[in-house]
């Protein structure tokens, strides 16, 4: 003991054992700060690839949905009952129920998707519009048919088919109409389905507490967001959306910010715009923990 004593009282022992300490002390801490770094890397690497398959499953379920709603233009577009309103001269005298056939038609149509706000028919050989819920059709040039004329004069078809981002009737609800051109000799009727956003139902349950979606155009507007103001929106309207990059089908980073978040962005494969999401790393983090616990 006495020995040790006298061992530890030694200048030179007690320098050299001080020294060994703060270089274990060193790389106690250098490997805790590794380990950190390394485990923060791993989670980023995490919820940036669950983001980007959430945001993949968001893109094909979207679309799939949105393309049943193109087939219900195309049955119209090739249903008897409504060509003959599209190319028929008097058609309502020659058929005393067609239009009774045409509104039980959109009325189930319209009730079949939520999504369908409505449904515009333009005639091919008048200024005639058969709007969903209407038991008549109305002209272009009375009150009535306003909307349906102010979308026609919007319209492009230079694409095959011409989608317009607009709020209905200049006011609400904010609608993607989707109108396809019928073509029959040197005429051309005209199928619109007006698509109310905020009635998606896939794209609302996509957002939650830890995860937003939004919809942009591919000239670069904001065309759905939880709670959006406008129809559509400029991407200064959300911050997050600083981070969207034009003409890349796909794109993703993580954000350190204050609030870290992971900003992902997938092209549509049959429409002309981007699905974003943006998720918090925090508040995917917290959730992660709670289904553990």
């Amino acid at each position: 003991m006495n020995k040790l004593k006298k061992l530890l009282n030694n200048p030179f022992v007690r320098k050299w054992m001080l020294g060994f300490i703060i270089v274990i002390t060193a790389l106690f801490l250098c490997f805790m700060v590794y380990t950190y770094i390394a485990s923060q890397k791993q989670f980023q690497r995490e919820v940036t690839a669950y983001s980007e398959l959430q945001t993949e499953k968001i893109v094909a379920q979207i679309d799939d949905s949105l393309q049943s709603i193109q087939q219900v233009a195309h049955s119209l577009s090739v249903d008897n009952h409504v060509n003959i309103f599209m190319f028929g001269e008097n058609a309502q005298t020659v058929f005393p129920n067609l239009y009774t056939q045409i509104y039980q038609q959109l009325v189930a149509y319209c009730f079949g998707n939520s999504a369908i706000d409505s449904i515009y028919l333009y005639s091919a050989v008048s200024n005639a519009v058969y709007i969903s819920g209407e038991h008549f059709p109305t002209s272009l040039l009375l009150p009535g048919g306003s909307d349906a004329a102010v979308l026609l004069d919007a319209m492009d078809f230079s694409s095959g088919a011409s989608i317009v981002a607009r709020k209905k009737s200049g006011i609400f609800p904010y609608v993607l109409s989707l109108s396809y051109p019928v073509y029959r000799s040197e005429t051309t009727g005209i199928v619109t389905i007006n698509i109310d956003v905020s009635r998606i139902q896939l794209l609302k349950n996509s957002s939650d507490s830890f995860q937003a979606t939004y919809l942009i155009s591919d000239s670069g507007e904001l065309l759905y967001r939880s709670g959006q103001q406008d129809m559509p929106e400029p991407l200064s309207t959300v911050e997050q959306l600083q981070y969207f990059q034009p003409k890349q089908s796909t794109f993703s980073c993580y954000v350190d910010s204050g609030s870290p978040y992971i900003y992902v962005q997938q092209h549509s494969e049959s429409f002309p715009w981007y699905y974003v999401t943006v998720t918090s790393t925090q508040s995917y983090a917290g959730r992660s923990f709670n289904m553990f616990t």
